[in-house]
């Protein structure tokens, strides 16, 4: 039974690691927490032997990866502990520029995608403006996007999608990015921020652009790198 439960181990593990690549940061690695049944198993089974010597065994193997665990885990929860504190200040900090933001002006922020191999802003740049985690929606005053996202803006930028979000719910510009806002008056952003994990705040960016952002990508790239604002 234990022969079985081993080979079924190692034939899942085989299966798994010729289809997937792990990232990296080492997401991903969550894939394994099914296997560890199967693996629990192979170690559970040897405490009902007769024989005391695999009994033994079995123990030090057992109190070994309790023992490894316990300590992974604490880590893992401190360095999640300290992404959420992190982000806590990051919503603090949205909230203080928005209010900052002449009504003349629009305010464009990247963040971190991740901290390590923590998530951080992903999945979330929307929820990081609305309610209920900010006390208005803070997309009349500025943006908030991850540096993947960044090659995207010239074309938007193009369609005045910044007048779109001073004017419309974030919501409706989300649903229809690809609309253009020629009834509006032209919009740029004006004032460039990033979220500087280093510092633990917001950097202001002193940002200039060629006429119809030919060269945004580069420039950005620069001003990230030398603000400390890479993950």
């Amino acid at each position: 039974m234990l022969a079985a439960i081993v080979l079924t181990l190692l034939a899942a593990l085989a299966m798994l690691f010729s289809h997937t690549g792990w990232s990296v940061t080492g997401e991903g690695g969550r894939v394994l927490y099914a296997m560890a049944a199967l693996a629990a198993l192979a170690v559970a089974i040897p405490l009902r032997s007769p024989d005391r010597r695999l009994r033994t065994a079995s123990w030090i193997v057992a109190i070994v990866l309790l023992g490894s665990g316990f300590l992974l885990t604490q880590g893992a929860v401190e360095r999640r502990a300290q992404a959420g504190a992190e982000v806590r200040a990051l919503i603090a900090a949205l909230a203080k520029t928005a209010d900052a933001v002449p009504a003349s002006s629009y305010a464009f922020v990247i963040v971190p995608d991740h901290l390590g191999s923590i998530p951080f802003a992903r999945n979330a740049q929307g929820g990081l403006m609305l309610p209920p985690v900010q006390s208005r929606s803070l997309s009349p005053q500025l943006v908030v996007q991850l540096a993947d996202d960044l090659p995207a803006w010239p074309a938007q930028l193009e369609k005045n999608i910044i007048a779109r979000l001073k004017a419309e719910p974030l919501s409706d510009v989300a649903a229809d990015r690809g609309a253009a806002a020629t009834q509006l008056p032209p919009a740029v952003p004006d004032r460039y921020f990033c979220w500087s994990p280093r510092r633990h705040e917001l950097v202001a960016l002193p940002l200039v652009f060629r006429a119809g952002f030919g060269d945004w990508n580069e420039v950005w790239a620069a001003a990230l790198d030398a603000a400390g604002c890479r993950a």
